[in-house]
């Protein structure tokens, strides 16, 4: 079997199936691929796969590859390293039920071009690729995998990449270097599972304290930006509540991380302030009120300690928690909310616990 980077327009790749991710709507290539197909067929919109199902449909002649799989994921404000590892492992998993003779897959990268690292996003769909081979769950005829990408230059960063891991053609590759193929296939391993939280470099679970900021004065003036707002007298008053409270609970902090929002690191101050041992701040412009949760676990991935705390607002920490602890919906965070997740290198972190201020703060 061969894996190559392939620099292509993907409809133009003769593969026997096209790989796309469904993210619960239509986007970029996989919005192109239905909109080409239901040109040639019948809707099939309609009948678009929910996250961990898939749809393998005939291309009717609209592209060059013969079939299209599409695999449902989670959103793709949550889509990130570990759902492109699992995404590309369910691929090959449902093709080895519904097609086991294809020889040619093609898959697009995905992540670079909505804030995630291209090199760790590739590393990421090899990760998921290798589980499928190596759980024998792919299909018995497949021969080549293709990862196709449009753009020439990222086209041959991600050569670099896929060359350091696997150098030259698998198919070729000699049987007496079997250890150095598994040392380099092992590097794998970690990508894309909840950090722990420095990409597996440290051991144990990882406490993360989601801690959404005190009240901010309202944005009178439309013209102001809502992130340069201070908090209000009552929001310094109810989060200086919920440190006391935190504090009385012996909570020990490794670090903070907060969004850049003036309000939010005001909220950090105070959390600093309060605590009998202060730990070190960082600000994250992933913990802003535009910042993804791709984008965020790449950060997370760059930070030492067992117990960190993140202070930021509340749609932010909202989809941050769902992503995080593998629940659908979001989670509504109040002011001077608090969630508790644990985070390891087995899968989903877990909810430990959720509480608002009238819980943790009454006045």
């Amino acid at each position: 079997m061969d894996i190559e980077v392939y620099q292509a327009d993907a409809f133009e790749i003769p593969a026997d199936v096209l790989v796309l991710p469904y993210a619960q709507v239509l986007h970029g290539l996989t919005r192109l691929a239905v909109e080409q197909i239901e040109a040639a067929a019948a809707d099939i919109r309609n009948n678009l796969p929910i996250e961990g199902a898939s749809l393998l449909v005939d291309t009717k002649g609209q592209m060059a590859a013969r079939r299209v799989l599409f695999v449902g994921v989670v959103e793709f404000q949550a889509f990130g390293y570990e759902a492109i590892r699992q995404y590309a492992k369910r691929a090959l998993a449902s093709l080895a039920t519904a097609t086991p003779a294809v020889s040619h897959v093609a898959l697009a990268l995905h992540g670079a071009r909505y804030g995630l690292n291209e090199a760790e996003s590739l590393r990421a769909e090899l990760a998921g690729i290798i589980d499928a081979i190596d759980k024998k769950n792919h299909p018995s005829g497949l021969s080549l995998i293709t990862i196709v990408e449009i753009e020439q230059d990222r086209a041959q960063r991600l050569q670099k990449v896929l060359d350091s891991v696997f150098p030259g053609s698998l198919a070729e590759r000699p049987a007496a270097e079997p250890r150095i193929l598994r040392r380099r296939v092992d590097a794998l391993r970690t990508v894309g599972l909840p950090p722990n939280v420095v990409g597996g470099r440290s051991k144990g679970v990882v406490e993360l304290y989601l801690i959404c900021e005190g009240s901010a004065q309202a944005n009178a003036v439309e013209s102001v930006n809502a992130d340069t707002q201070p908090l209000t007298t009552d929001g310094i008053e109810t989060f200086r509540r919920l440190v006391k409270a935190l504090r009385l609970r012996e909570l020990t902090l490794d670090r903070i991380l907060t969004s850049p929002a003036t309000s939010a690191q005001q909220s950090a101050e105070l959390l600093v302030v309060g605590l009998s041992s202060p730990p070190p701040v960082h600000v994250l412009a992933s913990l802003a009120s535009d910042g993804s949760y791709a984008m965020f676990l790449t950060d997370l991935s760059g930070q030492n300690g067992r117990r960190i705390a993140c202070i930021g607002h509340q749609r932010t920490l909202g989809r941050l928690a769902a992503g995080l602890a593998g629940i659908r919906h979001e989670l509504s965070f109040e002011h001077a909310s608090v969630c508790r997740i644990d985070l390891d290198l087995r899968g989903p972190g877990h909810l430990v616990w959720f509480a608002p201020p009238s819980i943790l703060c009454p006045a």
